[in-house]
């Protein structure tokens, strides 16, 4: 797909997704999600998207409600990135993702006795600016 049409196809794929659930959405500039991309973002999540974001291949990206995403301007995302949102996720300006990075700010509750439940905790995520995530990295929220 060319870079043009892949643009205007982004502006009304993330713009939809946003209407129909009734998300928050704010983009600062070009967006260039692969058209395999795939976003759910629910009612009252809140979602900023910096300028010049690039996304190669599958990407999957689900903001619950009430949460709050906010992805910086020149932000690379290889083939299969996933971040899931359920409280707060900031990604700071200049990131690069290898192929199956994964972020989540959430994680199943766990005990010994009952084994994993439906539960989670949540905790913020931060990456800051010029981070690179090499291939296969998974971020899980810590001190939860």
């Amino acid at each position: 797909m060319k870079p043009y049409f892949r643009v205007f196809y982004n502006f009304l794929k993330l713009r939809t997704a946003a209407f129909k659930n009734g998300a928050n959405l704010t983009a600062a500039g070009v967006e260039l999600f692969d058209r395999r991309a795939r976003f759910l973002f629910k009612r009252n999540s809140n979602i900023r998207l910096g300028g010049n974001i690039v996304s190669d291949g599958r990407s999957m990206i689900v903001v619950d409600p009430g949460a709050e995403l906010s992805i910086g301007n020149h932000v690379y995302m290889n083939e299969n990135a996933m971040i899931s949102c359920k409280g707060r996720i900031r990604i700071g300006d200049n990131c690069k993702f290898g192929p199956n990075v994964c972020i989540f700010d959430n994680n199943h509750r766990f005990s010994p006795e009952t084994g994993v439940s439906d539960d989670h905790r949540v905790s913020e995520i931060h990456i800051g600016s010029g981070c690179w995530l090499g291939a296969n990295v998974i971020i899980l929220p810590g001190g939860v």
